[in-house]
């Protein structure tokens, strides 16, 4: 429990970040916040263990981790590819939360308020281009 201390910290910035970049969704917050942990707990053990390798030479570092991955492949490939699975997972979440789906149906002239933006249809137009008919409309975008 101890070790998880500096973990649970580091995680509370990107938690920050998101909710001050709008991510109010309880589930976004949540999956920030797990996945946030998981990679900083990989992290922090990397770099210890590195450390401790370079014998607290920092210039030693980079040759230090080189020799924990080919030491240990199985566990330090292992980090990496979890690293990557929760950028996914992260990716995912943020992508989702700052969607907005709504369908409309609009006349040319008419508009409609989507959040902050209002949209107005100005014109449809409908041609047969190569191997396709395309159907195409103009529309308008404001704010507010």
């Amino acid at each position: 429990l101890d070790k998880a201390k500096f973990p649970a910290l580091a995680a509370l910035v990107p938690v920050l970040i998101c909710v001050a970049a709008g991510g109010h969704k309880p589930w976004i917050i949540l999956v920030v916040s797990l996945a946030s942990f998981s990679g900083f707990v990989m992290l922090f053990e990397y770099a210890q263990r590195a450390w401790q390798r370079a014998e607290q030479n920092p210039v030693r570092i980079p040759w230090a981790c080189l020799q924990l991955l080919c030491d240990n492949p199985r566990r330090y490939a292992g980090f990496i590819s979890h690293w990557g699975a929760l950028m996914i997972i992260v990716a995912v979440a943020l992508s989702k939360g700052y969607s907005h789906d709504q369908e409309l149906t609009l006349k040319r002239g008419e508009a409609a308020q989507v959040g902050n933006y209002q949209l107005q249809l100005q014109d449809i137009r409908a041609f047969q281009a190569p191997q396709r008919y395309e159907i195409k409309a103009l529309v308008s975008v404001f704010q507010g």
